[in-house]
């Protein structure tokens, strides 16, 4: 009898570790060949663990990166670049113990609803004089470079 009754809890144990372990195991895609000139990113979503409204990360954020998106992805059909930011202290200045400023997060291009490339981003870099604006600038102009490395191969 009590092995009846645990045989469900177990099945939902099971389902719901399997769940859990995607959210911050995210598998790259590729982006499909030549995405760089078919597509253009027309709108960036940033979002953190914590809460994403557009405030001055957000901002320079996407003033850090757009230069280097329109340089490489050039097309016609918009797209939606959705940075994910992993760890994101929006207050803090992203330097670490080292003195070098550092940005993880996931990038995933989606077109009408559907994720067509994604990949996992990392920028380190020097901490450039002028504290937490001039480190958030500093690390989105990086990131950008960085996505057009790694998903459009530019």
């Amino acid at each position: 009898m009590t092995r009846n009754r645990l045989a469900p809890l177990t099945v939902l144990a099971l389902l719901l570790g399997g769940c859990a372990g995607g959210l911050d195991q995210t598998s790259p895609i590729p982006a499909p060949l030549g995405a760089g000139d078919a597509v253009r990113v027309e709108r960036i979503e940033v979002r953190s663990s914590f809460y994403n409204p557009r405030d001055a990360f957000h901002e320079t954020f996407e003033a850090g990166v757009r230069p280097a998106l329109d340089r490489c992805a050039s097309g016609a059909r918009p797209v939606t670049l959705r940075a994910w930011i992993h760890d994101l202290d929006r207050s803090g200045s992203l330097q670490r113990e080292d003195g070098r400023v550092h940005l993880p997060g996931t990038v995933e291009l989606v077109d009408r609803g559907r994720v067509i490339a994604r990949a996992r981003i990392a920028v380190d870099a020097p901490a450039p004089e002028g504290g937490l604006p001039a480190h958030r600038a500093a690390t989105s102009q990086a990131f950008g470079a960085a996505i057009c490395r790694d998903i459009f191969g530019r």
